[in-house]
């Protein structure tokens, strides 16, 4: 996926990540309308915030102004079982504590959950949705790939047999139908 943010003030980078993983999760449900996949390939969302100490204020989400004020400036990347993607963060002055890392994961962590809950809301709209000309079952959709369908298996990753996704021996936690 490629992103751009056309406009902002502040925070494109984890604009982008969190926008691309909605595109993402929707393009694998129009893959999955289509017949292409009969499930989604990831388990977690993803989503990034940005935090940073200003003037001695812990904030989150920075805008423009206050990123260049920033006298600590962290972007947090992380899914939505709390599991940490990336943690960035640099001390654009004076060095921080520990207990300020502690606390600006903790305000990153708790904005994320809001982000999580709105990609949620979103991709519940948007599957309750149905485009023109898109199948109401896969299998109709599957009959329409015929030979194609074929060429979709791979070999996996974890036991080398092909399918066209992992299989439960190889994949022990369960996917999440919906996003």
């Amino acid at each position: 996926l490629d992103c751009d943010v056309l406009q902002a003030d502040g925070g494109t980078r984890t604009a982008c990540i969190t926008g691309g993983f909605v595109a993402f999760a929707q393009a694998c449900k129009w893959m999955i309308d289509q017949g292409y996949i009969n499930r989604l390939p990831f388990q977690e969302r993803v989503a990034a915030i940005s935090v940073g100490v200003v003037r001695n204020e812990e904030l989150l989400d920075l805008c423009y102004e206050e990123d260049v004020q920033a006298s600590v400036d962290m972007n947090i990347v992380m899914t939505d079982r709390g599991r940490f993607v990336e943690v960035q963060g640099t001390a654009e002055g004076t060095p921080f504590s520990r207990d300020r890392l502690n606390r600006l994961i903790d305000l990153a962590q708790g904005g994320l959950q809001q982000i999580f809950q709105l990609q949620a809301q979103g991709q519940a709209q948007i599957q309750s949705r149905r485009l023109p000309n898109q199948p109401r079952k896969g299998r109709r959709a599957q009959a329409r790939l015929g030979g194609r369908a074929r060429s979709l298996e791979r070999a996996c990753s974890a036991c080398s047999e092909a399918h066209r996704a992992a299989c439960v021996e190889c994949e022990p936690e369960p996917v999440p139908q919906t996003l």
